[in-house]
């Protein structure tokens, strides 16, 4: 816990003079904030003193996390590129697309497919990462008056554009 890194930190101060550190602190008003500390210990005539400084870094810390999830799309995207060129078998490129996905340990799942207009389905070409089996038990129809039509992309296919949803909660009950 944070209070113990604290005290070992602060032990630690006579041997190594500084110490910086990285937390989360709840905040008075509700919520959090994320705090930098820099600890220094100084040697003076009245006795040892510590000095801690503390900062909130929480903007610079979620402009850090989103610079690294562009780097990591930057790089699938680069890897798929480099797979693709040259290819022209729609299937193998789905495929080779969902191959990428390991550059970011941070994605459940990446999965292709496409339209079968004569089943009114969309069928799974590939899928990767840790929860692929998911894909296996998903149904998704075309047809708005089925199960499993209801989902973003049943709806960017019958809309014709791209349905962005951060989360699964919304399409939980459908």
């Amino acid at each position: 816990d944070d209070e113990a890194l604290l005290m070992h930190l602060v032990s630690r101060l006579p041997d190594t003079k500084s110490e910086r550190f990285l937390t989360t602190w709840r905040k008075m008003a509700g919520g959090s904030a994320i705090v930098e500390g820099v600890a220094t210990y100084v040697v003076g005539r009245a006795g040892d003193d510590i000095f801690l400084t503390i900062r909130d870094v929480t903007k610079e810390q979620a402009s850090r996390r989103r610079l690294e999830r562009l780097n990591n799309l930057h790089r699938y995207l680069e890897h798929v590129h480099r797979e693709i060129v040259g290819k022209s078998d729609p299937d193998q490129i789905l495929r080779l697309a969902c191959q990428g996905m390991p550059l970011d340990s941070n994605i459940l799942l990446m999965w292709t497919g496409k339209v079968n207009r004569a089943q009114q389905c969309v069928e799974v070409v590939a899928a990767s990462g840790p929860a692929y089996k998911y894909v296996n038990e998903v149904q998704i129809a075309l047809d708005p008056a089925k199960p499993g039509s209801k989902g973003p992309v049943g709806d960017a296919v019958r809309e014709d554009r791209i349905v962005v949803r951060r989360g699964y909660k919304e399409y939980e009950n459908d």
